[in-house]
This record gives C-alpha cells, sequence and structure tokens, in this order.
C-alpha cells in the first residue's frame, strides 16, 4: 500500500534523508484533480509524494511562477531526471507547454508524455494491448510499440465520459432528484447526499463536478442495493458499447482508475458478457511507474 504525503511541503521537510544523493528520478502521474509523484534515488529507495494537478490547462506564466518556490529545494540537492505522464499531454503544444514550466523550475531533463502512456507502461509493460482508464472521466486507447495507435472517447465531461465516477453520479442523481428510487434507498441517498436543494446547489456550485464525480465514492456501502448496481452496470456498458466494440479483434483490456478498481467485479461482468475478459485493473499507476523505471535504470 502507497503512503502519501498529506503536501508538497512534508516532502521537502525530509529531504536531508537523500541530501547525499546527487541524481534522482522523478515520476509523475497527473490528473485532472491531483498528481501523484514518486522520487527514487540511486539506491532504489521510493518516496511517494502527492500534490494537486499539473494539467497543462492550469499552466499560465502565473500559476508557473507560484509553483517555482516548491522545487527550489530539489533543484539545490538533485540533478533530476523528470518522466512527467499527464492528461492533456497527448497534443504536442500541451506537451511543450510542461517541459517550458519544469524548465523554468531549472529541471531541464524532462520526458512529457500522455497519461496513456503511463497506464500502458504501468499496466503493460513494453508490451501492446488495448488499456482504459476509468477514474473521474474515461477513455481508452490501443497502444503499439510503446505509443498511442488510436484514441477511444476521452471526450470530456461534458460530450462524453461514459463509465466514469462522473457519469456514475450524474446517472444516479438523475434518477434521484426524479424519485426513481425505492423509498429505502432514497432514505439513504437523503443521509449521504442531502435534500434536493442542498444537491442542485452542489451540482451548480463551484465544485459541481468534483461533488457528482465523488458520488461514486460516497455510495459505494449502497451498492448492496440492487438499483445501484444496475446503474454501475449501464455506465460501464456504455463504455464498452461506444467505445471497445470498436476496436477490430478486441479480446482483453487492463484499466487504471479509481472508478474501474473500486468496481471490478461489475466491470469483469460487463466485459465477460460482451465477449471481452479484464486482463489486468489497478487503482493508481504510479507504484507500476516507479517498478518500471527501476527495472529500467537500475
Amino acid at each position: 500500500m502507497i503512503v502519501f504525503s498529506s503536501k508538497f511541503s512534508d516532502f521537502k521537510k525530509n529531504s536531508a534523508y537523500f541530501s547525499t544523493m546527487k541524481k534522482a528520478l522523478l515520476i509523475a502521474d497527473s490528473g485532472g484533480s491531483k498528481t501523484d509523484w514518486c522520487l527514487i534515488d540511486q539506491l532504489g529507495n521510493r518516496h511517494y509524494f502527492q500534490t494537486a494537478s499539473y494539467h497543462p490547462h492550469l499552466m499560465s506564466d502565473q500559476w508557473i511562477s507560484q509553483q517555482a518556490k516548491n522545487w527550489l529545494d530539489y533543484t539545490r540537492i538533485y540533478d533530476l531526471e523528470v518522466h512527467f505522464f499527464g492528461a492533456g499531454c497527448l497534443k504536442d503544444q500541451n506537451r511543450k507547454l510542461v517541459e517550458k514550466a519544469f524548465t523554468t523550475w531549472n529541471i531541464e531533463r524532462v520526458n512529457i508524455s500522455s497519461d496513456l502512456i503511463g497506464a500502458a507502461y504501468s499496466l503493460l509493460g513494453d508490451e501492446d494491448g488495448v488499456i482504459g482508464i476509468l477514474g473521474t472521466g474515461s477513455v481508452a486507447a490501443k497502444i503499439e510499440g510503446q505509443s498511442v495507435k488510436e484514441v477511444y472517447g476521452g471526450f470530456g465531461y461534458l460530450l462524453g465520459d461514459e463509465g466514469s465516477g462522473y457519469a456514475f453520479g450524474k446517472k444516479l442523481l438523475h434518477n434521484y432528484i426524479k424519485d426513481c428510487f425505492s423509498i429505502e434507498l432514497s432514505h439513504s441517498l437523503k443521509e449521504i447526499l442531502g435534500e434536493r436543494e442542498e444537491i442542485m446547489a452542489e451540482v451548480y456550485g463551484p465544485q459541481g463536478k468534483q461533488f457528482i464525480a465523488g458520488i461514486a465514492k460516497s455510495t459505494h456501502e449502497l451498492s448492496v442495493f440492487n438499483e445501484i448496481v444496475q446503474i454501475h452496470e449501464q455506465n460501464i456498458v456504455e463504455f464498452v458499447e461506444q467505445y471497445l466494440q470498436k476496436i477490430p479483434e478486441l479480446k482483453d483490456v487492463s484499466f487504471v482508475g479509481s472508478y474501474a478498481f473500486h468496481h471490478q467485479n461489475i466491470l469483469r461482468k460487463v466485459l465477460k458478457m460482451k465477449g471481452l475478459q479484464l486482463h489486468k485493473v489497478i487503482e493508481r499507476p504510479i507504484e507500476e511507474l516507479a517498478e518500471y523505471f527501476i527495472r529500467r535504470t537500475f
């Protein structure tokens, strides 16, 4: 089990532990809401920590300048080699934006790739195959020769994200506010989500997307209700039918993401029903990414 430092600054306080090491690998897996990091010293020691997202759309000149102070201690101690895997980094212009940010922080050796490549390394190693990400959002990709051959889905929460935690939350709320659930389930949901007015305020408030995407986690204990299981199944069926079944000769698929990981029994059932096999599923890529680069480096 990975134990993340609660803040970026917590790791800085402990940086003296690594101060004798001049070279270090820094691995990052960055999504839309957070970034998981792993620093690996020359002896292969690993330290995991977590920060807010380093998504390219956040990287204004002001944001880059604000983040600079967080990297001062590291660049004084380490010759860092960064392998950054991020959402939004499939586009060349976004990769250049992230690379520019690290260069501004005096970190020159930086490799920027899509989070799809990070997911592929963590799930497949150097092998070809089909991978999916089912977390807050959703996307699938065909991986060949350690590169993204085809992308399926990934249209974002306004236009797609079928099979994601967000899509599940939206489906559940739609049924709940329209009184489509049994009395017992509605009562349980009321205790977790609140009254209709409270829910509407959350949905249309500044953190509406996060609120909806978090419903899968907050209602996980309610999976004893068949009504909830049916929504999960419907959600995953839509992802399979709209994206995976468009991939020629597909037999098995691997997934990363909290939604896939915590609902893998339902995921496996739906895939089997559609003639597919779940090869592997992990919650976060970061630990497997660290192992991947340790094997290649040490």
